[in-house]
């Protein structure tokens, strides 16, 4: 079901996203403690949900924990690193195929995504316009 409110999502290809750079949210606070990385933002709202925050004794900030390798991935989330090398560090550490590591890289980062820990920095679409060397 299509809601009218909500925003179409881009068409990324599987290239595009291999050549995508992930970066971390800007908002987030990142803490590690124990070999665990907990991301923690704020609750954003305008001035009547704090209002009821605070009578509703509601919490100001949400954690996310993450465990070790959650850790892992966002350390490589650097903002220099595309997916495709990402998926090559993985590969390497815990030796796997690379069709392994590709479909678990992109679901962990499809899944930080979601929850706002990262953003993906898409590099445009090749247009197929470009310049041609051509003879005068």
């Amino acid at each position: 079901m299509k809601l009218p409110w909500r925003k179409k999502q881009p068409h990324i290809s599987k290239r595009q996203m291999i050549t995508a750079v992930p970066v971390k949210n800007d908002a987030l606070e990142f803490v590690e403690s124990n070999g665990r990385v907990s991301a923690i933002y704020p609750l954003l709202g305008g001035w009547r949900a704090k209002f009821l925050a605070f009578f509703l004794q509601k919490p100001r900030r949400r954690t996310i924990e993450l465990d070790e390798l959650g850790g892992e991935f966002l350390e490589y989330c650097d903002g220099i690193r595309e997916v495709g090398e990402i998926i090559g560090l993985v590969r390497q550490k815990h030796l796997l195929s690379w069709k392994e590591a590709e479909v678990s890289t992109l679901a962990f980062l499809r899944e930080l995504g979601s929850r706002g820990i990262i953003g993906m920095v898409v590099k445009k679409r090749d247009t197929g316009h470009g310049i041609r060397n051509s003879k005068c």
